[in-house]
Formats: structure tokens, C-alpha cells, sequence
């Protein structure tokens, strides 16, 4: 398990923009040897990369619900990414690479629904645009309470949205994942 701080973020690096500045592919800054590396532009966010037998969980807390990180491998990703953001609304989210991007919202209304669009595609994969169940870069997306069980709506305090990457996103990501955030819309 990999845990990034802020206190030990401030002191490596602060991060405005999606590149690292002078790093390589796959590099962590905060330790060159890990296998997996978490960087916030917020001070205030934190989180850790959780590694399990077949998959990896990377974990956000934002306190002020607006944020992005990166989250940087340095060899292949398994097959199973798991995001867990701890937010109390989930009406903005991109997830990104260097070849592939998808938005993601859920509304914060009744009936909360989901939207998953791809705005940047290698070709053939997937036709950009909206996405539904069963195409190949569907997102799941569930509402969690503390406890981790299934909830309805928004998640409630000390809740989580679950996000399951496609197989196909991973696929086509290469060593960098980069997020962007908006809890609601101010």
C-alpha cells in the first residue's frame, strides 16, 4: 500500500499542470522505485494506491470536492482498476491519458442518472460520444456507503462512488492516468 499525504506532497512537489515537468514516463517523484505513484495538484486532497491480488484501488479524499490527480504505473495495469472517490456528488469527472478520455457524471437529482462519453478514442475502439451497457468503455459507477454496501443516490456522509475502469480504457492508457474532478457544480 502506497499513501501520499499532503504534508508529504507539499514537501516533494506541487503539481499545476497534467505533465510532470522533467520526469519520465512512469517515474515517481516521491519514490522512483515504487510500482505506483499518486500526485495531487490540491494540497489539500490525499490518498493511497492500494495494490490486491489482481487489481489495484486507488483512493481519493478531496475536502473541497474539486481536484485532479495522477496516477502513474510503472509496468502494465491489471486487469481490474478500481477508483473510490470519496466525494458527496460525482457531477463532473474525466479520467485521461495520452490517447484515450472519458467523461463521467452522475446526476445529483433524482433520477441520478449516469453519463459516460468518450472524448478521445484510438481508432477503432470505440466510436466517440455517449456510451451504454456493454459497449467497451462503459463505466460502472455505484454509490457506496461507509460500511461498502450499494446505496441509491448520492453516497451518504463518510460514503464513496466506486468506479470500475473498462478493460479497454487500461488497455489503451499507458503508464498514466490523470483525473479531474467536480463534486457539484458551484
Amino acid at each position: 500500500m502506497i499513501e501520499i499525504t499532503s504534508g508529504l506532497l507539499l514537501a516533494l512537489l506541487f503539481w499545476n499542470g497534467p505533465d510532470l515537468k522533467g520526469q519520465k514516463s512512469g517515474a515517481c517523484p516521491a519514490n522512483p522505485s515504487c510500482k505506483w505513484c499518486l500526485l495531487f495538484s490540491n494540497p489539500d486532497d490525499s490518498g493511497q494506491v492500494v495494490e490486491e491480488k489482481l487489481s489495484v484501488r486507488v483512493e481519493i479524499r478531496s475536502p473541497k470536492g474539486i481536484g485532479k490527480a495522477k496516477v502513474i504505473g510503472s509496468g502494465p495495469w491489471p486487469s481490474r482498476v478500481i477508483l473510490r472517490l470519496h466525494l458527496g456528488g460525482l457531477e463532473h469527472l474525466e479520467i485521461s491519458s495520452e490517447k484515450i478520455a472519458l467523461e463521467v457524471a452522475v446526476q445529483s437529482y433524482e433520477p441520478f442518472r449516469r453519463f459516460i462519453r468518450v472524448t478521445r478514442v484510438p481508432e477503432g475502439l470505440s466510436d466517440p460520444g455517449s456510451q451504454e451497457p456493454g459497449d467497451p468503455l462503459w463505466v460502472e459507477i455505484q454509490a457506496r456507503d461507509p460500511q461498502g454496501k450499494d446505496c441509491r443516490g448520492l453516497p451518504p456522509k463518510n460514503g464513496y462512488w466506486e468506479i470500475v475502469l473498462p478493460p479497454a480504457f487500461l488497455q489503451a492508457a499507458g503508464s498514466e492516468i490523470h483525473l479531474r474532478w467536480i463534486d457539484f457544480y458551484r
